[in-house]
């Protein structure tokens, strides 16, 4: 198996475990040898430094893919900037912004008449 490369997170939990092993943990004084490698094999510090470690690997694979995303999407409207617009679409981008009311006049809605016109009188 090749042997990979140390992460920052590594560094960070490799002194943590030895501070926690060096420092802190009961067995070393009481234990010797195989009974203290015993004894750490059962330690639950181990379990959860892989978790760290594990939970950080798939955090900076997921920076990376949307570093990726990022650079794709960059390189996508690089490449719409170089090519010129046509004619129509440069008529469509100067075009004023459509209103509700151009949308009710498409619709044949008289724009112009009060809120109650059609209406009869209902005294």
């Amino acid at each position: 198996m090749p042997k990979t490369e140390e992460t920052w997170m590594d560094g960070i939990t490799t002194e943590m475990m030895e501070h926690i092993c060096d420092n802190l943990c009961k067995y070393p004084n009481q234990l010797s040898g195989e009974q203290l490698e015993d004894k750490c094999a059962e330690c639950k510090m181990g379990r959860f430094v892989c978790d760290i470690l594990n939970q950080y690997n798939n955090c900076a694979k997921l920076l990376e893919q949307m570093q990726e995303l990022k650079r794709d999407r960059e390189d996508h409207f690089a490449d719409l900037a170089e090519h010129e617009p046509t004619e129509n679409a440069k008529k469509w981008m100067q075009r004023g912004a459509y209103s509700v009311e151009d949308c009710l006049r498409k619709w044949g809605v008289d724009t112009k008449g009060s809120v109650a016109s059609g209406q009869e009188d209902t005294d």
